[in-house]
């Protein structure tokens, strides 16, 4: 008695579930239709031929705006600062912009967290303005050179998050051994 009970209540809740994808899907395709009245009006007064050859154009014309959108996005470049590493930065610091010399003087710094988002990790770098460059130090070699075994002229970039207030970094490029 108990296993017949069990296997109707299975079958009830399996249903439960189709119907209320049925539902979800149901309202998707309301909301598609509403979308595609709004955006193309002239289909909704055409006879049928003409609407299905209509329909079959606005899903290209659909289609061509999100290949568009995503070209735009893969022309979009976020990375402001690209660095080819040389000798100087897999030492202990990065150069950001000028050139770096031993007898620079250092003003003060700033600590900022870093997310490398090739491995979706954060960390801590000073940005350190000095007299002829601006500079990454602090735990650059550990956390970066180390870690991602960088390789002099591997190209890396930064840019400014300004959502979460922190520097992104990537490796762009690895030198080809």
């Amino acid at each position: 008695m108990d296993a017949a009970r069990k296997g109707k209540e299975k079958v009830t809740e399996e249903n439960i579930w189709k119907e209320k994808e049925e539902e979800e899907e149901e309202k998707r395709r309301q909301e598609l239709a509403k979308y595609m009245l709004q955006r193309f009006p002239d289909v909704a007064t055409a006879d049928h031929d003409t609407k299905l050859e209509r329909l079959e154009q606005c899903l290209r014309e659909l289609e061509c705006e999100e290949q568009q959108n995503v070209v735009k996005k893969q022309l979009h470049d976020p990375w402001k600062i690209k660095v080819p590493l040389q000798l100087c930065d897999l030492m202990d610091k990065v150069v950001l912009s000028g050139t770096a010399s031993e007898d620079e003087t250092e003003e003060k710094g700033y600590e900022f967290e870093v997310l490398d988002v090739d491995t979706n990790t954060k960390h801590t770098l000073r940005l350190v303005k000095r007299t002829n460059s601006i500079v990454f130090t602090g735990n650059w070699t550990k956390d970066f050179i180390l870690r991602r075994d960088l390789k002099l002229h591997d190209f890396v970039g930064f840019y400014w998050d300004d959502i979460h207030k922190r520097y992104n970094f990537s490796v762009l490029k690895r030198e080809d051994l």
